[in-house]
């Protein structure tokens, strides 16, 4: 998954308010995306969201990890990689997936620009701008859940579409991080480092 395609989701969801889309989903779901301007073999990705604990859970396609982004404290989201039984905690302000949905960034500049449905489901499309730096568009239904993106983020492009949405209370556990794993520093260069 690139960083652009998360960098893209991440641009939409700010604060609550008639002029931006809703901040947070507002009930539990889990989502099949795949990706959109990509070569169409791509794998599938899926994303949930649990509201009692703030979290969205991100899973990798090909089994090769999830990512857990905590929405009340960025500092404590993380990347879990099974076949090595390993945690990375993600930095605070990790804005490769800060935000899908319910981004952080707060300077763009958001414009409703129609309707549409994804997956079965209305939502509301949204243009983004932020300066040179991002531009986009997004279908959010009004409960929060990001159906379509597709833009463009510090020179590059990607996007995602639902395929599958499924509403419904998620396992808390999914949320959390696995016991008896062993914690690493994020990569500064060529390859993590231990703690």
């Amino acid at each position: 998954m690139s960083a652009a395609l998360f960098a893209t989701a991440a641009s939409f969801g700010l604060a609550l308010a008639q002029d931006r889309p809703p901040e947070r989903p507002t009930r539990d779901f889990a989502v099949t995306y795949i990706r959109i301007g990509t070569p169409p073999a791509q794998a599938e990705m899926h994303v949930s969201w649990s509201t009692a604990e703030n979290r969205l859970r991100l899973d990798l396609p090909d089994g090769f990890g999830w990512t857990v982004v905590d929405h009340e404290n960025l500092g404590t989201s993380f990347v879990v990689l099974d076949a090595q039984r390993l945690v990375m905690p993600l930095p605070a302000g990790t804005e490769v997936i800060a935000g899908m949905p319910g981004g952080t960034n707060s300077t763009g500049r958001y414009t409703r620009v129609g309707n549409a449905a994804y997956a079965g489901l209305s939502c509301t499309v949204w243009r983004y701008e932020d300066g040179h730096r991002a531009a986009g568009e997004a279908c959010i239904t009004e409960d929060g859940v990001l159906l379509r993106a597709i833009g463009t983020h510090e020179g590059k492009t990607g996007g995602m579409e639902a395929t599958r949405v499924a509403y419904g209370p998620q396992d808390p556990a999914r949320f959390r991080r696995p016991e008896g794993y062993e914690v690493i520093e994020a990569p500064a260069g060529d390859g993590p480092a231990k703690r």
